[in-house]
């Protein structure tokens, strides 16, 4: 079982889960949504990369990320038996519920300190090739 951090929102008071770090799939998932908010356009048969053009919509991806670090990183929404563990169903209750937008920006908000502690943690580590013996 991977490691964990409970918050309690402002607003709501309610309890959230949240994943300490995710796995390959997982993150790969978050990022696919920048990747499918690019469009990529060719006039006649392309060559070279400069032949083509690329569009961002940078809105679709903004939303997208959020939606799937939502989707991602949150385990549990409340306590006991109302507690919301499906990670779709944590989405839907978050987007059209009456979910406070403060408290939205909340859970955002710690998972940007995670992502950031994990990515500081990264840089941090030491990492050595290992050593062979000369011939």
């Amino acid at each position: 079982m991977r490691p964990t951090k409970t918050i309690k929102v402002p607003v709501t008071g309610l309890e959230i889960e949240l994943r300490l770090w995710l796995t390959v799939q997982e993150q790969e998932y978050c990022d696919e949504g920048v990747i499918q908010s690019v469009k990529t356009k060719s006039v006649g048969v392309p060559r070279t990369a400069n032949d083509l053009s690329q569009e961002i919509d940078l809105g679709k991806a903004y939303l997208t990320i959020k939606h799937r670090n939502i989707e991602s990183y949150v385990v549990r929404i409340g306590e006991g038996e109302k507690a919301i563990t499906d990670k779709k169903a944590i989405l839907k209750f978050v987007l059209e519920g009456e979910f406070p937008n403060e408290d939205y920006q909340f859970i955002l908000d710690e998972i940007d300190e995670i992502t950031k502690a994990s990515k500081k943690k990264s840089q941090t580590s030491d990492i050595s090739a290992p050593s062979t013996p000369a011939a």
